[in-house]
């Protein structure tokens, strides 16, 4: 019976968080000003990695990605419909690829370091997720989309590439998932432990 309650609790947990990011994501998709959309759902995959596991940070983190992909599948945001246009697959992995590879190494990370701190395990694997995020999505956009990419943004202007922009908005990008994960760190650490506590009851 004990077991039954504490798989209803993960399971209504992990559907709560996967809810969230799917919304918080979507909204960003339409409303984020940037040319590559914000990953502002980091937090919700890493909270889901570190109380659940390697798995739960898979899903959680490709589930964020499939918002993304589709939003270039049915062309509701700029950058995602391009890719999508040249290499669905290209778009698929810098999507649903690099959210579930962000969730897993979020969740090893923490695994690796819990033993000798909560909240450096927690920490560290919060500076982890949006390194991997950012360094997967800009490899994959390299790797499949060199033609794009490097052509002129304006004609009078060949300098300037549509790599430089992406590449410029990804970094800001970074720098606020980075930030805002670190920041969130102690709060994440309390949400684990209600989360554990209620397990325990």
């Amino acid at each position: 019976m004990q077991s039954v309650r504490i798989k209803t609790i993960k399971l209504t947990s992990l559907a709560i968080l996967f809810a969230l990011i799917v919304a918080l994501q979507a909204a960003l998709t339409f409303i984020w000003p940037g040319v590559v959309p914000i990953t502002l759902a980091l937090p919700l995959i890493l909270l889901g990695a570190i109380v659940f596991g390697t798995w739960a940070g898979a899903f959680l983190g490709a589930s964020f990605g499939f918002v993304v992909f589709l939003s270039g599948a049915t062309s509701t945001a700029f950058v995602s419909s391009l890719v999508f246009q040249v290499s669905p697959l290209g778009l698929f992995l810098a999507t649903v690829g690099r959210g579930a590879a962000a969730g897993i190494a979020g969740a090893l990370v923490y695994k690796a370091l819990r033993r000798k701190n909560e909240y450096l395990a927690v920490a560290s694997a919060a500076v982890i997720l949006p390194i991997v995020n950012t360094a997967i999505f800009l490899g994959v956009m390299v790797l499949f989309f060199q033609g794009v990419l490097l052509s002129p943004l304006w004609a009078e202007n060949p300098p300037n590439t549509f790599f430089g922009l992406l590449s410029a908005w990804a970094g800001v990008n970074f720098v606020i998932e980075l930030v805002l994960n670190v920041l969130l760190t102690a709060y994440i650490v309390r949400i684990k432990k209600v989360i554990e506590d209620r397990e325990e009851i």
